[in-house]
């Protein structure tokens, strides 16, 4: 199949004297504030001049300011939606969203047990303006159901949720060799030690991809995002805190990268992590990463000497993940049910400012965010910060990955796609694609804007094998006229698609050339071809 630009009409000539919308080299820190009082209810009616943003310590400009209240969303209708596809989460924008993350595959299942018993009493009491997503994380990520306020469809997709143990989780817990032998049980244990790192670096490899997917899927929402991660551990380390076992060699890894590479889409997309620990209460009660111990410079990186961050040594890497990104950490609570609550119920009420940074040090490295509030007897909390990754054109780009975009569970919203599919003869689909233009780079050269698309079709069976795949690169040079249009209305593209026989889902993929921004989509294609 081959994309072809719309023809479009040059009527919003006059729009191209106006600022472009598009990504330029300017940027804009957007930072998601929550201010409660002693008691922990939310301030309202702050006004912009009551804050003040430092960069490292330097004080910036607030160029603009809003005061957000989650309401009651106001069922929205859709015309001509019924084969309309997009990864933009537009009629959430109204009222604050939350994942509830199940993650079984850094759980023990006697605690996998107790957790799912406490998560099926807190979606029984779910409210009208609460809009809730359902993940699991086992050895991969899955939808158990996107947003809705069906607390009765939620309960169904969590009941059936029941992946089992992995072998991720269990190769991690074993007992030291007692042959009676010690040079047999040094080898045994040497051995065993081995294969449970193997499998702790899978663990921790697939739950920072699941937060980096959970990222980019919900990049195209407006405002702050909560993502509620019920889970008994993260260990993002390997030989620093952990026992080792006797005559084990000895093996470091900290997965810098990473958590790294995780911390930046959640940074990007400003998503706040609310860990709540999965285990029956033992002798704490939760703990707010706000106020409790922290390392000098804050960022979801483990470069610095690892001291004691947290009350519970396993549960460190989590805190840090809800300190930075202005979120809260739960542990050892019985009352899980109730700590959901609080997260959901922590952003009531929400400040956005934004800023342009003054400074142009765009090296990558992770600057601290802080932000004050001329009020006395108040807890405010934000992000903390941000790797300040340059803006750049990248080095010539790979072919995008069937293999990742066979595998994907979740739509990537980093570029904004709607879709809209018909009929046409037999095994044909006719196809409108339109890109948004704001999460994509147009570049002014020689009078026209200028920028490149890498795409990709592929089909899937029954089975989610491959059975057709497609690539190509779209290169745009829009006149100041067609710039202009498609700033008003967006980049429009039409193609005729030939579907597989045995084809039974859809999947397609963009990024934007320049920036390496993706976007995706997942279109079933029951009731879009005539079965044979």
């Amino acid at each position: 199949m081959i994309f072809r630009p719309l023809l479009i009409s040059a009527a919003g000539a006059l729009l191209a004297a106006q600022t472009p919308t598009f990504r330029v080299a300017t940027r804009l820190i957007q930072v998601n504030v929550i201010v409660t009082d002693h008691k922990g209810e939310p301030v309202t009616r702050l006004t912009k001049d009551q804050f003040s943003v430092f960069d490292q310590g330097r004080p910036q400009k607030i160029v603009s300011f809003t005061e957000q209240h989650n309401q009651p969303r106001q069922p929205q209708t859709h015309p001509n939606s019924a084969h309309v596809f997009t990864n933009r989460a537009d009629d959430t924008s109204t009222s604050g969203v939350t994942i509830v993350l199940f993650d079984v595959l850094n759980t023990r299942m006697e605690d996998s047990a107790f957790a799912r018993a406490r998560l099926v009493k807190f979606l029984g009491g779910i409210r009208p303006d609460d809009r809730i997503a359902l993940y699991g994380l086992s050895s991969k990520l899955v939808i158990l159901h996107d947003f809705t306020e069906d607390a009765s469809a939620l309960l169904r997709v969590l009941d059936r949720y029941r992946p089992g143990q992995s072998m991720e989780t269990s190769a991690t817990i074993f007992n030291g060799s007692n042959t009676g032998f010690d040079d047999i049980d040094v080898a045994w244990n040497d051995i065993n030690q081995r294969v449970s790192d193997g499998y702790m670096r899978n663990r921790v490899q697939i739950t920072a991809a699941a937060m980096e997917a959970i990222a980019n899927h919900v990049a195209g929402i407006a405002g702050r995002k909560n993502l509620v991660w019920v889970s008994g551990s993260f260990p993002a380390s390997i030989g620093y805190f952990q026992k080792r076992m006797i005559g084990a060699r000895q093996q470091r890894d900290a997965f810098q990268s990473e958590l790294e590479k995780a911390g930046h889409a959640l940074s990007n997309a400003n998503v706040a992590i609310y860990p709540v620990d999965a285990h029956a209460l033992t002798t704490l009660s939760d703990y707010n990463a706000a106020t409790g111990p922290k390392p000098n410079v804050v960022a979801l990186s483990t470069r610095m000497p690892r001291p004691e961050l947290a009350p519970i040594p396993e549960l460190e890497t989590m805190q840090k993940m809800a300190d930075a990104t202005g979120g809260r950490i739960f542990v050892n609570t019985n009352d899980i049910e109730g700590a959901v609550r609080r997260a959901i119920d922590d952003s009531r009420v929400t400040y956005t400012l934004a800023y342009y940074p003054d400074h142009d040090h765009w090296d990558g490295e992770f600057r601290e965010i802080k932000v004050k509030v001329n009020r006395s007897a108040v807890e405010v909390r934000s992000r903390r910060g941000y790797f300040a990754v340059a803006d750049a054109p990248r080095a010539p780009s790979t072919p995008l990955s069937i293999a990742d975009l066979q595998t994907s569970a979740l739509n990537s919203a980093e570029l904004g796609l709607s879709m809209q599919i018909e009929s046409a003869e037999k095994q044909q689909l006719r196809v409108h694609l339109r890109v948004d233009p704001s999460t994509i780079r147009l570049e002014q050269r020689d009078g026209r804007w200028n920028a490149a698309l890498d795409v990709l079709w592929i089909q899937l069976d029954a089975h989610d094998s491959v059975v057709a795949s497609r690539g190509q690169t779209l290169n745009f040079r829009l006149t100041p006229e067609l710039y202009a249009t498609a700033v008003r209305d967006g980049l429009k593209l039409s193609s005729t698609e030939t579907i597989d026989e045995k084809a039974v889902q859809l999947r397609f993929a963009a990024r934007d050339s320049a920036t390496g921004a993706m976007g995706s989509l997942h279109i079933p294609l029951r009731g879009l071809i005539e079965p044979r």
